[in-house]
């Protein structure tokens, strides 16, 4: 538990500092410890140690292998950074090393930005692997399927039994776009920031799709609720995937 959390800490800093080159993190991230401890006040060093690492206690308590978890991490790192820099841009003998850790961390980050569009990855995005582009498609997939036609959709997401985001795509995109949305078959979404963009449904139609997002952060054993509670509608005609993303198609 408590390596668990320490392991997912230390990965949170070397892709935040350099996402490109994680391991080159790692060294990054003990020279600023150093530089830190050398040019900052002892108050000033506590505060950032005390701020920089509060999540592990409760962490290491209750370990949670989350999306979310050290979100905020990126925000004192960078602060961190930055005052580093310019303390070191401020003496004339280490103005090199302030302009070489500037331009590493920029040339860095672009190319770890490009590596994560292409791979539709994120440190903190949900969900994993499916941009809008993809969850656009998957929509114009299912209305080609219809044909036009009343359909139903189902969908496991994060967090569990919140349709939300497809709520509002459906809304926006789709009755935009073909004029009409899909009932939605599932929990009830009353109270639910959404809910009542999509009409509740309490059987599927003729043409039901089932929407799965990433299992990021979503229990195996509510994937298997889905999957069960998805099979009793009927066979699957198609299984189609958009990114990571996995519409199943009933018919």
């Amino acid at each position: 538990m408590v390596f668990g959390t320490l392991s997912l800490f230390l990965d949170k800093i070397t892709q935040s500092i350099i996402p490109a080159f994680p391991i080159l993190g790692v060294f990054v991230a003990i020279y600023l410890f150093v530089i830190l401890k050398k040019i900052g006040d002892k108050k000033q060093l506590i505060f950032i140690l005390l701020f920089l690492t509060s999540p592990l206690w409760l962490l290491s308590v209750h370990y949670r292998n989350m999306y979310h978890s050290f979100l905020t991490i990126e925000v004192i790192i960078i602060i961190s950074l930055a005052w580093v820099i310019v303390n070191l841009w401020q003496r004339r003998t280490t103005k090199f090393f302030a302009a070489g850790l500037l331009v590493l961390f920029l040339l860095t980050n672009v190319r770890g930005y490009y590596l994560e569009s292409a791979a539709a990855k994120a440190q903190y995005f949900v969900p994993q692997g499916a941009y809008l582009k993809h969850q656009l498609q998957a929509i114009d997939y299912t209305y080609q399927v219809a044909k036009g036609q009343p359909f139903s959709i189902s969908s496991i997401t994060n967090p569990y039994g919140y349709n939300t985001l497809w709520a509002y795509l459906y809304s926006w995109y789709g009755q935009k776009k073909y004029g009409y949305v899909p009932t939605f078959y599932g929990p009830d979404q009353t109270g639910i920031f959404g809910g009542n963009l999509l009409s509740m449904t309490a059987s599927p139609s003729a043409t039901h799709f089932s929407i799965w997002e990433s299992n990021q952060g979503i229990p195996d054993h509510l994937y298997a609720k889905f999957d069960l509670d998805q099979t009793k509608i009927g066979t699957r005609s198609a299984i189609t995937k958009f990114g990571s993303l996995r519409v199943d198609t009933y018919q």
